[in-house]
């Protein structure tokens, strides 16, 4: 078992992999985590390290340096790796009222059984009845213009079309989440269209719809929404439609099944698991300066690998469909998670997950609490929270990259009053501009996705700006802002062109000095202690004298500017000077 009894040394954990294993199947906590993220981080390696040690034993049972290769026997460079756990008092955790009773031991070894589907129907019941913030109003719904209707019976399905009248409009229906993969499950196409609106046979499905359909049928519910099956894939036409229409689809399900430890359709909702990993050990603390009390041991990695780290979390597209729905269930790869306005549950913690365990994500409220007419600090924060997530995603597809999030946005200029153009608040056009890209891979799109301007144009994360909008003075005036959108009524989607006219100072670049380091003179004046952050992260050689620094913000003590570094673009419109963003600079003073 782990050895807990040291504070701050390198102590001996197991010989090799296959004691791990024996100790994770006599129910060590510890062992079972170390496993978990061992497979995580270096897959089927059989490689362990006998060493670990273990920091802080009487507020946090925190275990560091947990090396993957055998450093000490000189096999493999140091590579660490850590898990932190928590720790809260056995007989009662004060910080949630709760008794130990509330952590009833998992026993199933697979996350599809009875108990976990009728736990699953006990949340959402709750939810639809004590639960204010989750509620809305299916009288002023929209339903999606197709819908999958499930037979109860055995399990058989079809395409419904709800205008044709053979659809209560008053129902309520799933969502689904999920990962394509490389493989290519059903899907609706045009020659497909009539046939799938005859019953289908259950089996024509992937295992991971077949599963969705289980869910749905155990909790009591009709209709299901999965977009392969209820968008044409073969139209675009169609796509472009049903992709505006996605807010709506998702706001108004009653409840978004996702499928978050699949990587494509035949992976399922349901998986094997390990339970030792999911039980808490009651550990007996001594110290030197004090007796301490039983301790309850919470890895605090869980809701990190259990709902973060799942395959289907790392979609772009999945980052509006979890935003928009008012309730999900994360049926993970070891356990399966709750999360809705009010409530994150778990199988381990199914009254609610502790939030020291639970660190804020930008997920566990939806926008809905936002003054009209009205950009707060905490609604700029909250978009910077969402653009940093949804920027982190994969894409399979550049062309939808303000697509993808289109729902998101449409939601927050119906709830603040404020348009978006090319994913920046047209009201506060300048503190948005020096948004940072980061990454060793970040480079702009080669073929055109936004205006330079907009962080839509850069494939890689884009940092979260922190700091309040009232910090900053503006440096520029914003004449004019256009774009082109690819269809006209869809302004928040695939975009053809755009330009943003501004009025502010340009400081050229006369070179670069001997580390290569841009040389610029603000008043005769060398300046300096400035860095600069190219928005491709190899960037190209650039003619001189083609380069220049526009400042944008400053902060209100004066103690620093932010603004971009452009590039000019040889001719002009209509007589001006036309330029293109390449990356930003900050902390500027003159020497």
């Amino acid at each position: 078992m782990s050895n807990l009894e040291k504070h701050g040394q390198w102590l001996p954990h197991h010989p090799d992999k296959a004691s791990l294993v024996r100790s994770e199947e006599a129910w060590c906590y510890i062992c079972a985590a170390v496993r978990e993220k061992l497979q995580r981080v270096q897959g089927s390696s059989d490689q362990y390290n006998r060493w670990m040690t273990i920091y802080r034993p009487y507020r946090y049972l925190k275990q560091e340096d947990v090396e993957e290769g055998a450093q000490h026997e000189g096999l493999l460079p140091r590579m660490a790796m850590s898990i932190a756990f928590d720790i809260a008092d056995a007989k009662k955790d004060v910080r949630l009222n709760r008794t130990l009773a509330d952590y009833p031991p998992i026993r199933n070894r697979n996350t599809g059984t009875e108990a976990t589907l009728s736990l699953c129907r006990r949340w959402i019941k709750d939810c639809d009845r004590t639960h204010e913030l989750c509620k809305f109003n299916r009288q002023g719904r929209k339903f999606p213009q197709r819908i999958l209707e499930i037979n109860h019976f055995d399990d058989s399905w079809c395409l419904r079309l709800p205008a044709a009248g053979t659809v209560d409009l008053q129902s309520n229906y799933m969502t689904v989440s999920h990962c394509w993969g490389k493989i290519t499950p059903l899907k609706l196409v045009e020659h497909l269209f009539s046939e799938l609106q005859q019953w289908q046979p259950f089996s024509r499905l992937p295992k991971s719809f077949q599963d969705a359909v289980l869910v749905t049928k155990f909790l009591g519910i009709k209709y299901l929404w999965i977009d392969a099956l209820c968008i044409i894939q073969d139209s675009e036409e169609d796509w472009a439609n049903q992709s505006a229409r996605m807010s709506g689809v998702y706001t108004g399900s009653f409840c978004n099944i996702s499928i978050a430890g699949a990587s494509d359709s035949d992976g399922g909702c349901f998986n094997d698991r390990s339970i030792s990993a999911l039980r808490f050990p009651r550990v007996h603390l001594q110290g030197s300066e004090q007796e301490m009390p039983d301790v309850l041991i919470f890895n605090e990695d869980k809701m990190i690998a259990g709902v973060e780290d799942q395959p289907v979390n790392k979609r772009a597209w999945v980052v509006q469909e979890r935003l928009l729905a008012p309730r999900k269930i994360h049926f993970g790869s070891s356990e399966v998670f709750w999360e809705c306005q009010e409530l994150m549950a778990s199988e381990s913690f199914p009254k609610e997950v502790p939030r020291d365990l639970y660190r804020q994500s930008n997920f566990n409220t939806t926008p809905n609490n936002m003054e009209d007419n009205r950009i707060t600090d905490d609604t700029f924060e909250l978009w910077m929270r969402i653009r940093a997530q949804y920027s982190s995603c994969n894409l399979t597809f550049a062309k939808d990259k303000l697509v993808a999030i289109s729902g998101v946005i449409d939601l927050l200029q119906q709830l603040t009053g404020h348009s978006f153009i090319a994913g920046l608040w047209s009201s506060i056009i300048p503190y948005q501009l020096c948004w940072t890209a980061s990454g060793v891979n970040r480079s702009p799109y080669d073929s055109y996705i936004a205006p330079s301007w907009s962080w839509a144009s850069i494939s890689g994360k884009i940092a979260w700006q922190e700091a309040s909008i009232l910090d900053y003075h503006t440096l520029i005036e914003v004449v004019e802002i256009q774009v082109e959108p690819a269809i006209s009524t869809k302004p928040n989607g695939v975009l053809k062109g755009g330009f943003l006219t501004l009025e502010g100072g340009l400081l050229p670049i006369s070179g670069l000095d001997d580390s290569g380091k841009p040389c610029v003179h603000m008043f005769d004046q060398p300046l300096s202690e400035f860095e600069i952050i190219w928005d491709d992260a190899e960037p190209q050689s650039y003619d001189e004298g083609s380069l220049y620094l526009l400042p944008i913000t400053v902060s209100s003590n004066m103690s620093g500017f932010e603004g971009l570094l452009i590039r000019h673009i040889k001719g002009n419109r209509n007589s001006r000077n036309v330029f293109i963003r390449i990356g930003t600079f900050n902390n500027i003073s003159v020497e």
